[in-house]
């Protein structure tokens, strides 16, 4: 008989990227310096370059359940990780696949590129906070995203608080709010919070860089960890270090914001 393969495995659903500095391009760098394999599933076809996105197009829903269906046929990952789901199919069929395997699952809630319009629109986020929430251990949106979800703004640990409880209210088991938006210029504080007890995560700000990609490389970092086996905190704590160097290592490789290479 064949013996199930032991190598971690995380898959990873969401957008491509062609500049290779966000998207599945993101996650399967991030995965690797971590010591796992990466399986990816694509959502949309993006046309994007350092500098932004210029169109993004849904893969059809045929094409996206067929990958995921022919994929775990074969193979079966030890954590997800979600990325960029581009309206409210794609997330039913996501959460239609994924519901059934009781895996550590991470969401990270791309409703925007950094330079572009909009991904995702209100029906896309009411279809992801009901279908996919529930079954994630756990959801990490930016400050931009979280006042989506929360409809007030995060400007210090007691708002971090509100707006991650009312996200847990929502259904997501752990919330990590990422407040590299905030105008602290000597340091990144990210909240996580486990609906008991908030833990504040901070690291120095590496001044005059932008880099594209940052969320999908924390929240992948964290997915590779929990693949391994690694407790959520730890994962956490482990995947924002590695993400501070990898920023302040970042390279130009266009004529926009750089990459974490």
């Amino acid at each position: 008989m064949k013996s199930t393969p032991e190598y971690p495995v995380v898959l990873c659903i969401g957008g491509g990227d062609p500049s290779g500095g966000a998207g599945l391009p993101a996650d399967a760098r991030a995965a690797a310096a971590f010591g796992v394999h990466t399986c990816c599933v694509t959502t949309a076809v993006i046309a994007q370059n350092t500098r932004g996105v210029l169109q993004a197009e849904a893969v059809s829903p045929v094409l996206l359940r067929a990958q995921l269906e022919n994929l775990l046929e074969d193979i079966t990952p030890h954590a997800i990780k979600i990325g960029m789901l581009p309206n409210a199919d794609s997330v039913e069929i996501v959460a239609d696949i994924l519901k059934p395997l009781n895996l550590p699952i991470v969401l990270d809630p791309v409703f925007a590129p950094s330079s572009g319009d909009e991904f995702s629109d209100d029906s896309t986020i009411e279809s992801i906070v009901a279908h996919l929430f529930p079954l994630c251990e756990l959801v990490t949106p930016n400050l931009i995203e979280a006042r989506r979800l929360c409809s007030f703004a995060i400007i210090d640990t007691q708002s971090a608080t509100e707006a991650a409880q009312k996200i847990h209210d929502l259904g997501a088991r752990n919330v990590l709010i990422k407040g590299g938006h905030t105008d602290n210029l000597d340091e990144v504080c990210d909240w996580l919070w486990n609906g008991e007890e908030l833990k504040t995560l901070c690291a120095p700000r590496v001044g005059g860089i932008e880099v594209r990609g940052t969320g999908c490389l924390l929240a992948s970092a964290i997915a590779a960890q929990r693949a391994r086996g690694i407790e959520l905190e730890s994962a956490t704590r482990a995947a924002k270090i590695w993400l501070t160097e990898k920023i302040r290592d970042a390279q130009e490789v266009g004529k926009g914001r750089r990459v974490a290479v």
